[in-house]
């Protein structure tokens, strides 16, 4: 160990969590469904709990209104919840979520409240804290629900996160909103988030 170079890193450390943390707004859904009949509840921090009905598969949709100003990326926490079982942020059998698709668009509303023709966005790149053998965060993106991310199996009780980063950062207009699907189609194991 070399006391002058631990203290450099740990600023340096520092110094790149707060950039990567910086410039984040959470997002409060204004709906939500679960196409399995789960019930998804906005808590008082935004984040979304899933309770009641665990079906084998499901697709949470989140409708979610946006300030207008600029999108670059979305971000995605995965949250361990003490109402959920294991106190993990997954409802799954093992501990583990598997997320096949995370699919969003955008969509604008005119001054009459008519709907414009949504714009699906396109993720340039992805990347994730943990994933296991064969799940990584790309397979989240890749049009296939037989693929998924999922968080490496010794790590299922660890918080994670996951980001999509658009190609070019889009312009959001006023009365614009967000449409957001999470898939859970991979296998029949109960797999979908407890809490994100």
């Amino acid at each position: 160990p070399i006391p002058e170079l631990d203290k450099a890193q740990l600023a340096w450390s520092e110094q790149w969590h707060k950039r990567l943390n910086s410039h984040w707004s959470p997002l409060a859904p204004s709906s939500l469904r679960s196409t399995g009949g789960a019930k998804l509840k906005v808590l008082d921090d935004k984040s979304i709990l899933s309770t009641g009905e665990n079906p084998e598969r499901d697709v949470h949709e989140l409708v979610i209104p946006l300030e207008p100003g600029q999108l670059a990326a979305l971000r995605l926490e995965t949250l361990p919840n003490d109402s959920v079982p294991k106190e993990i942020s997954a409802r799954a059998e093992d501990g583990q979520f598997r997320l096949s698709e995370f699919e969003a668009e955008l969509i604008h509303f005119d001054g009459d409240g008519k709907a414009g023709e949504p714009r699906k966005l396109k993720f340039a790149q992805t990347a994730a804290d943990s994933a296991a053998t064969d799940a990584d965060i790309g397979r989240a993106v890749d049009g296939k629900s037989d693929t998924a991310w999922s968080p490496g199996t010794n790590q299922v009780a660890m918080p994670h996160l996951a980001v999509f980063r658009l190609g070019e950062p889009l312009k959001i207009e006023t009365n614009s909103e967000l449409r957001i699907k999470l898939h859970y189609e991979t296998g029949a194991n109960h797999q979908a988030l407890g809490h994100f």
